[in-house]
């Protein structure tokens, strides 16, 4: 990665994360809130609700705004096409989630759920404010605008759920404060990055931005069915508490690690797209982010999952098992999220190198392995078994996807797993010390904040001496060139 690029990525890298240190820390607050005080059938009322609000937001959007972020030259012509394509489809989707509502009801066996359908829609025709000032901002790289809009929301969200679900408000402490959220990210970021809006349409700029986007629209289905097929099935088979035990076991199995990808995977697309034709600068652009996703991804998940029963027990279960039901799911998918955030950024390698065709039909065989495992994994193993369901579907996307990847950028197995093993090494020696210890910590919160000490320290150690120290060498020079670039 070139100099100007690399000290512009982690100048957008440390926008990001500081943001989302803030984020994380009252999203944090407010999950544990709301698992102390909801019960797990408003949970599953929330999340059966979400399913459906997420199916309709793919077609909200069917590809067209990373279409036009792709533009290697986007005029206004091209902008403003974009615009009108999005605001079309965001009130043509908010008009048929209104009438399709009363079938999420019926599905679920809860009246309650039309009318959380039904105020999820709003999201819809709010988001088409957002196209404008995000698609200029992205292009432009500027994290640091996106920065005060993107925190705001998070932590509008966590406060307001977190004052609802105090009040007792139940399940509409979720779906309020996420509609709030989307109004308040829409104010904030067309204040931050003013765009006039105007309705351009241009037919040929369309047909080239739909074109682009249909790969990325049918792969965003996919990737729906491969995200949320589970929670449907539990939903309708096993009803409103297993899918809120199912539910808090997949946020957290992978929150920690989301939440990390997300400082980093954020940023990839439109920087890898900048030399999206000189691959060996692709390739090692790659390496590098898989390495830094790596560390933090695996530190913390395997650090989760080795204080799984404290944390559901004693943090979010408030000295109660009522969360206890959701243990072996949750050590699941902890590896589940550490597998996801290592393959992750290669979505952004393949759509930066233009792939999409071949990034969805890794996606339709994902979908399909994980359709052909579902029902007999819930059958006859529950919840947990759709838990090594999706772990194991998911997987398969990338020994689909490397194939490509040895081929476009030259890439052999070794390459991908040398920046790999150091982290996967340091959290089995950190887990071999903390478990032979564990007999010696009593069963309280202490002991929890304890363990994390220990486990975090021991797998820095491991691992800084392993890699010499590389990391914590190269993130002070960033340091250093981005005070000499200021």
């Amino acid at each position: 990665m070139g100099n100007s690029f690399k000290l512009k990525t982690f100048e957008n890298v440390g926008y990001n994360a500081f943001g989302r240190v803030i984020a994380m820390a009252f999203q944090f607050a407010a999950n544990i809130v709301l698992a102390r005080n909801l019960a797990s059938s408003d949970y599953g009322i929330a999340g059966f609700a979400m399913i459906f609000a997420d199916f309709f937001t793919r077609f909200g959007d069917m590809g067209i705004q990373a279409a036009v972020i792709k533009e290697r030259e986007l005029d206004e012509k091209g902008l403003y096409t974009g615009f009108v394509i999005k605001a079309a489809l965001g009130i043509a989707v908010f008009a048929a989630a209104l009438v399709f509502s009363p079938s999420a009801g019926k599905l679920f066996g809860n009246p309650a759920v039309v009318n959380v359908v039904k105020f999820l829609a709003l999201n819809f025709v709010i988001n088409s404010f957002v196209f404008l000032p995000s698609v200029l901002l992205t292009r432009e790289l500027d994290y640091r605008k996106l920065l005060l809009p993107q925190t705001a929301s998070v932590v509008a969200n966590s406060v307001i759920s977190i004052l609802l679900a105090r009040a007792g408000y139940g399940y509409w402490s979720i779906i309020l404060a996420n509609v709030a959220s989307t109004a308040i990210f829409a104010v904030i970021i067309n204040i931050v990055r003013p765009v006039k809006m105007r309705f351009l349409y241009d037919r040929e700029r369309a047909d080239g931005f739909i074109n682009f986007g249909g790969n990325i629209f049918v792969s965003g289905l996919i990737v729906f069915l491969i995200f949320n097929v589970d929670n449907f099935a539990i939903g309708v088979l096993k009803g409103a508490d297993a899918l809120g035990h199912y539910s808090v076991a997949f946020n957290w199995g992978t929150m920690i690690g989301g939440m990390v990808g997300l400082v980093i995977l954020s940023v990839l697309f439109p920087t890898f797209s900048r030399f999206q034709e000189d691959r060996l600068r692709l390739k090692n652009a790659y390496l590098r982010v898989l390495e830094y996703v790596g560390f933090f991804g695996i530190l913390c998940n395997s650090g989760l999952f080795m204080v799984s029963k404290e944390f559901l027990f004693l943090v979010l279960g408030r000295d109660t098992g009522k969360w206890l039901p959701a243990l072996t799911s949750l050590r699941i998918l902890c590896f589940y999220g550490m597998i996801r955030l290592l393959f992750e950024p290669v979505g952004s390698v393949i759509l930066a190198m233009g792939k999409s065709g071949a990034l969805l039909r890794v996606q339709v065989i994902v979908a399909a392995v994980e359709l052909l495992l579902l029902y007999p994994a819930l059958r006859f193993f529950g919840i947990e078994g759709v838990a090594a369901a999706v772990t194991l579907a998911y997987a398969v996307s990338f020994f689909a996807l490397f194939p490509l990847l040895k081929r476009e950028l030259k890439l052999s197995a070794a390459q991908w797993a040398a920046p790999v093993v150091p982290a996967i090494f340091s959290a089995l020696v950190a887990a071999a010390l903390l478990g032979s210890a564990g007999k010696y910590f009593p069963f309280s919160l202490y002991s929890l904040a304890g363990k994390i000490i220990i486990f975090t320290g021991v797998y820095c150690l491991v691992y800084g001496v392993a890699t010499k120290w590389k990391m914590a060498g190269e993130l002070k020079e960033i340091a250093a060139e981005f005070r000499r670039g200021r």
